[in-house]
């Protein structure tokens, strides 16, 4: 069985470099050498990666890698990475026979007005980051402790949120695009790093710092080894604050559990796998993939909304009254979609995704246009660079969410570079 582990495992990260090596030919084929956008984000995920998927779960499990369940969910994983890969090369190939030339949708952009557009969404992002604390907890004491704000107080209010995480990743993307001096760019850094610390997720600050190292890049910025060997290993230091601070260590020989109990993502998966196979939860078929439009009813507007829909009806099996209590452990892997249809739900549902389609036929008219001038002189350019690349941007907004708040920042965007109050 180890030797089936070892077989897993490296199938599973080999397909992601498959994806990654395909992604990056792009830049190559631009005379980009060496690093790219896309294997800046691998990098800083990969230790995370590592812990949940090869690190966690042997040492927690029974049987460790010989755990028959757990090699299942790598397996599936596995090939839901494949098919994907495979609806990436059909979105590429789709895409590549478009002579899509992003100068025919040329709405210019002035630095100006850009500028003014990220004051713009900063006052959008504390507006709505007012509302959200205004709701139960309070401005100040969330300031005072954001991450029991994060944790406790969004319930009701989680829209404001995820405004609130939008709005910032617009400003943040198009200030460290648009501005000149490379000073202002590390002094605001700061900024909005605070800004970003105080919505209480510990993934947020990581997001934005490795975004940053991403601009750097896009801007061509002389020294960039030398920021990327500062900020790695702060951003693991913050990483580690924030995560020992919430696990609540003691000291003692306990501690490495309670650090791998936190990557339980193939545990929980592995949990699911052998309840199924052994006959004691069934297939939902489609109730996970239907009821979960319920995402996009706002709880604060229909307060009687249910807490169990989508992937928390395989969360309320395991975890009884858990969702209610916006405690929904995770699952490593295409879990809804195996338990609505199986294996051939993973297949399917997987490859004719329409959203994952849209979003690489894009990503491949993005690569075609990935140099800083087009990304910052042409709006249209700039919106797909904004919807690939900024830190948490429409996170927790599922389709067609997540197009229609798309569609209002391309259409502020739009607004003020085409009004005329500045000439």
């Amino acid at each position: 069985m180890s030797f089936i582990f070892i077989i897993n495992i490296f199938v599973y990260f080999f397909l992601q470099f498959v994806k990654l090596s395909y992604i990056s030919s792009y830049f190559k084929s631009r005379k980009f050498s060496g690093i790219n956008p896309f294997i800046i984000l691998f990098l800083f995920k990969l230790p995370v990666d590592l812990f949940k998927v090869v690190i966690g779960p042997p040492f927690l499990l029974e049987n460790g890698i010989e755990n028959v369940y757990y090699n299942i969910a790598i397996a599936i994983t596995s090939l839901s990475i494949f098919v994907e890969y495979l609806l990436l090369r059909f979105a590429f190939l789709i895409s590549n026979k478009y002579t899509f030339n992003s100068y025919s949708l040329n709405i210019k952009t002035r630095y100006l007005k850009m500028m003014h557009a990220s004051i713009v969404f900063y006052f959008l992002f504390f507006l709505s980051f007012y509302m959200l604390t205004s709701s139960s907890f309070g401005f100040v004491n969330w300031l005072k402790d954001p991450r029991t704000g994060y944790q406790l107080h969004r319930v009701g209010a989680g829209q404001f949120w995820v405004f609130s995480i939008s709005f910032l990743s617009v400003s943040f993307t198009i200030f460290t695009l648009y501005v000149k001096k490379n000073i202002n760019l590390f002094i605001f850094l700061l900024f909005y790093l605070y800004s970003a610390f105080l919505l209480g997720s510990k993934g947020i600050v990581l997001d934005f710092l490795v975004f940053f190292i991403i601009i750097l890049w896009v801007r061509r910025f002389q020294n960039l080894k030398k920021v990327f060997i500062i900020i790695l290993p702060l951003a693991l230091v913050l990483m580690l604050v924030n995560f020992f601070s919430s696990m609540g260590f003691n000291g003692d020989g306990t501690d490495y559990e309670k650090v791998l109990s936190y990557f339980d993502y193939y545990i929980n998966s592995a949990m699911y796998f052998k309840e199924y196979y052994s006959g004691k939860i069934s297939l939902f078929y489609g109730q996970i993939y239907f009821s979960d439009f319920w995402s996009l009813i706002p709880r604060g507007l229909f307060p009687n909304k249910p807490y169990v829909y989508g992937i928390t009806l395989v969360n309320e099996y395991f975890f009884p009254g858990a969702a209610a209590e916006t405690n929904t452990p995770a699952f490593g892997g295409p879990i809804s979609y195996f338990a609505d249809f199986g294996i051939l739900g993973v297949i399917l549902m997987t490859f004719i995704d329409p959203f994952k389609f849209i979003y690489y036929f894009f990503l491949c008219q993005l690569l075609k246009n990935y140099d800083y001038i087009k990304i910052k002189n042409n709006l249209f350019v700039f919106i797909m660079f904004l919807f690939f690349t900024a830190p948490f941007f429409l996170f927790s907004l599922s389709f067609p969410l997540n197009m229609l708040f798309l569609l209002l920042v391309s259409l502020i965007l739009l607004f003020i570079n085409k009004i005329n109050y500045l000439r």
